[in-house]
Order: structure tokens, then C-alpha cells, then sequence
């Protein structure tokens, strides 16, 4: 997925995303148009449609399947091997200009005001889509931070000054309503420490120790919504999903490596 979560505090969703096994996901901007439309099956993101404010289309995402080399031979017959990564399809500005096609260009969104609050370089490297460079805007249009590939270079206040040069610092984002939307640290580039990010009324969504830690996600009454932990950047052992209630639904185990057991309730 391509969003520029650092500063998309513009838009919610109707259906809790985590509960969809197969099915359509709608995001709105705040003022109810939509966002963006999201399709799973089997909890797995298959294609993405994402609008700009005044209904044209920005970007679209696809799931395809890529051949990249053998798994062996099997009883004398080649087994090709196969991944299946989420494309860029196309972008387009909010003219309706494309100004990306097959994985190459630039993708950018807009808040619910149709002011740009990302922009991204993408490139089509083998069978993947990749980011070279995010700069994400605050709402007034100040710059507010940029991302080489992975790691952090730059990050500012929504006043303009500086808080993260050359990859070190910290930065704070926060809705239009001045309320607090997330904060974290930088170190060389790379996020570091404690990450909390905050629904517009104050209430913690959720809170990730990176790069390994806990990891925990809330309702906006504040009942604990997922709660798992990390390792080396992948889920890790005990994984549970909540209802509003804070009642149990669902359990996954995961090793270091895969899903290992799956038990819902």
C-alpha cells in the first residue's frame, strides 16, 4: 500500500477493516465524500481505488502475480515460484492528468479541502513498486516531511521549524483541529523508540515499540481493538483481536516466519 500515513489524518472508515474476511472496505474524507475503496478476499488486499476531493480518481492499486524464478523440480516437472505483490497501476492529479502508469511516476493526495498533503516518486523495480521519495504537506501547505526510500531526511513543524535533519529528531503531527495525531523519534533516518497515533478526541489509537516490541491498537472508547508484538518487523507469537466489548473474537499464533494457528471465537 502507497497511502502517505504521515499525514493522512483526513479520512475514516464505516467497517472496521480487521473484522473483513472477503468484501469491500470504504474510506470517507470527513465530510462524508468518498476516499478511497478497498477490496479483500480472504483478508488479503486484492485492489485499491483511492479519490481525489472533487471525485476524480488518484491512484489505483492491483494484486498480480509475478513468476520470478523455480522452486525446484518435482516428479521431473519445473515448479515455477510465484509472488503476488500490490501494484501501482495508474495516478492521476486532480485535473485528471496521469502522472503514473505501471508502477512508474508520481502519485499524489489531497485533503478533504483539495489541498495536496502528499506527493510520492514511484519506480518499477523488477516486480515491485517502489518508493523513492515521499513529501508529505501540512493542511495550510507547509512542508512537513521527507523520505528517502525508507529512512527520514527531513520533518518540520507546522510553523516551519525544524525538527528532524538529516535523519535525526523527532516529529509530531497533528489533525486539523490542532489535536494531537501522532508522534515518534528519528535516529539515521530510521524511526526508533515508541510510535502513538491519536483519534481527533485525544484517545490513543494505537502505540508500537519499533523495531521490536509490543504493538497495540484501541477503539475510540479507548478498549483495547488488537494487541500482538513484533519481531524484526514481522507479527510475532500471540496475536488477539477484540471487539468494541473488549470481548475476544480472535486468536492468531504466529512464528518468526508465517501464520501457524488460527482460532476464532
Amino acid at each position: 500500500m502507497i497511502a502517505c500515513k504521515e499525514s493522512l489524518a483526513t479520512h475514516y472508515s464505516t467497517i472496521d477493516p480487521d473484522m473483513v474476511t472477503s468484501g469491500y472496505v470504504n474510506y470517507y474524507f470527513m465530510n462524508g465524500s468518498l476516499h478511497s475503496s478497498e477490496y479483500y478476499e480472504n483478508r488479503i488486499l486484492e485492489r485499491k481505488k483511492v479519490y481525489h476531493k472533487n471525485g476524480k480518481k488518484s491512484y489505483t492499486e492491483r494484486r498480480t502475480m509475478e513468476e520470478i524464478g523455480s522452486a525446484g523440480m518435482i516428479d521431473g516437472y519445473n515448479v515455477p515460484l510465484y509472488v503476488f505483490p500490490l501494484q501501482l497501476v495508474a495516478a492521476w492529479d486532480t485535473t485528471g492528468q496521469k502522472i503514473a502508469k505501471d508502477g512508474n511516476g508520481l502519485v499524489m493526495e489531497t485533503d478533504t479541502n483539495g489541498n495536496l498533503i502528499c506527493l510520492k516518486k514511484m519506480k518499477k523495480v523488477g516486480v515491485y513498486t517502489i518508493t523513492t521519495e515521499i513529501k508529505g504537506f501540512y493542511h495550510n501547505g507547509n512542508f512537513m516531511f521527507q523520505k528517502n526510500g525508507d529512512n527520514i531526511a527531513y520533518a518540520a513543524k507546522e510553523s516551519g521549524d525544524t525538527v528532524t535533519n538529516n535523519g535525526n529528531g523527532f516529529f509530531i503531527s497533528h489533525f486539523s483541529n490542532d489535536s494531537l495525531f501522532a508522534q515518534f523519534s528519528y535516529r539515521n533516518g530510521v524511526i526508533s523508540n515508541n510510535v502513538q497515533f491519536y483519534y481527533p478526541n485525544g484517545q490513543k489509537q494505537n502505540a508500537v515499540e519499533l523495531p521490536e516490541g509490543k504493538f497495540e491498537y484501541y477503539y475510540e472508547n479507548g478498549k483495547t481493538r488488537l494487541s500482538g508484538e513484533w519481531l524484526k518487523g514481522n507479527k510475532y507469537g500471540e496475536w488477539n483481536w477484540y471487539n468494541k466489548k473488549g470481548e475476544l473474537i480472535e486468536r492468531k499464533i504466529y512464528t518468526q516466519f508465517d501464520l501457524f494457528r488460527d482460532r476464532k471465537f
